[in-house]
């Protein structure tokens, strides 16, 4: 088997991730790629997210029946909502886009991860405030990270 890719600034490929946040993502992606269901969330976990969020505590952020509910909006599911959630959910980490993309060379996974996730963010048009605010800190690049300091809500 062939070794997978990796960055040659600083080693990383997403099979060296295990168990963390780039294997579970890989895992979502291989189920949402194959077509296979993803998990319902809890209807009360749903329902105590968007209270939060309606208290200001927070956005609402989640993947119900293969629609993304993203402050009180849903959204079809697109690839570019998976990788908002991965970075939102883990604010300063700095995701290879190894991790969110299958492309095996680097350029080209950069351009992926970056379209896909410029598409989301272009569907949030009718939320100005949630749009600007993941616009101004959502960095992409060889490495992918959120910078800002918002709560998001996230059903499991």
């Amino acid at each position: 088997m062939a070794e997978q890719p990796k960055c040659p600034k600083c080693g990383y490929g997403y099979e060296t991730r295990g168990k963390g946040v780039a294997s579970r993502f890989k895992e979502t992606q291989v189920r949402r790629n194959t077509g296979a269901v993803i998990r319902d969330v809890d209807r009360r976990v749903i329902d105590e997210a968007l209270t939060l969020a309606d208290q200001g505590i927070g956005v609402a952020f989640f993947l119900r029946d293969r629609e993304w509910t993203i402050g009180r909006e849903e959204y079809r599911d697109l690839i570019g909502f998976g990788h908002l959630h991965e970075l939102l959910n883990h604010p300063g980490s700095q995701i290879h886009v190894y991790a969110m993309t299958r492309q095996a060379n680097l350029e080209n996974a950069r351009k992926a991860v970056q379209k896909s996730i410029n598409r989301a963010i272009s569907t949030l048009a009718n939320q100005p405030d949630i749009r600007l605010h993941i616009e101004k800190h959502i960095k992409t690049g060889t490495h992918c990270t959120y910078t800002g300091d918002w709560v998001w809500q996230f059903a499991p």
